[in-house]
C-alpha cells in the first residue's frame, strides 16, 4: 500500500516539477526522490500503527466472543446433564 501511494505522490511531484519553468533535471530527480521516500515512510508507519491498534481491538473482541461461546456451551452441557431421563429419581 505504501509503495502505491508513494508512487502516486512522486508522479504528481514529477508532473508539477516538469511543468514549472526553470527546474533542472537534478532538482526534479531530487524532489521526486524525497517525495517518494517521505511518503513511503509516513504511509508505512501509519499503516503499521493502524494495524497494531485495530489488531488489539479485534483480538479483544475475539476473546470476548470465544468466552461467551464457551459459557453458552457450558450452560447447554449443564442443562443436558442436569435434566436426566424421567424415572431416574424413583
Amino acid at each position: 500500500m505504501g509503495l502505491a501511494i508513494a508512487f502516486l505522490v512522486a508522479a504528481v511531484v514529477l508532473a508539477v516539477s516538469l511543468l514549472l519553468a526553470g527546474v533542472e533535471g537534478f532538482e526534479v530527480i531530487f524532489r521526486v526522490g524525497v517525495a517518494f521516500t517521505v511518503t513511503y515512510v509516513v504511509t508505512f508507519v501509519s499503516f503499521g500503527f493502524i494495524q497494531r491498534t485495530a489488531g488489539g481491538e479485534l483480538s479483544a473482541q475475539e476473546e470476548r466472543r470465544l468466552a461467551e461461546e464457551a459459557a453458552a456451551r457450558r450452560r447447554v452441557e449443564e442443562e443436558e446433564s442436569g435434566t436426566g431421563s424421567p424415572g431416574e429419581d424413583e
